[in-house]
């Protein structure tokens, strides 16, 4: 499932800090787990129940921008070299609102993680963008 994408309900319970930085450090990357509640899957295997990933974020995230978020797109957590408990099974790899425009932009390549779209326009800062409704 490397790059399956699905769309998914807001986070309920936003995401906790399992490695959080050390006292008189600076951390540039801190590894944060989310719980994110699948609505439908629209490329790869289908995931269902509360789905638990892990990411590396440089600062959190405000609740505002967690109730935006619509798009998801998961890695299975093997394919990455990320300390995790048996119960984390995904990595997070990219997130999106809808934004004004009426688009979702991501970080990765939809095409190439398995989903039929067109008019994919891939931006300045290398992010992939495409109208929302080419998924619902």
């Amino acid at each position: 499932m490397i790059g399956g994408l699905s769309v998914l309900s807001p986070p309920r319970d936003s995401y906790d800090a399992i490695k959080r930085c050390p006292e008189d450090y600076i951390c540039m990357d801190v590894i944060y787990r989310w719980f994110i509640d699948p609505a439908k899957t629209v490329a790869g295997p289908a995931l269902k129940g509360r789905i638990r990933a892990l990411t590396f974020q440089h600062t959190g995230v405000n609740d505002r921008y967690l109730k935006l978020l619509r798009l998801f797109v998961f890695r299975p957590i093997k394919d990455v070299e990320i300390p995790h408990s048996s119960d984390d099974r995904y990595y997070l790899v990219s997130s999106s609102p809808i934004y004004d425009d009426g688009t979702y932009c991501i970080s990765v390549d939809p095409i190439a993680s398995g989903m039929q779209l067109k008019n994919v326009a891939k931006r300045n800062d290398e992010y992939y963008c495409f109208d929302h409704q080419l998924l619902h």
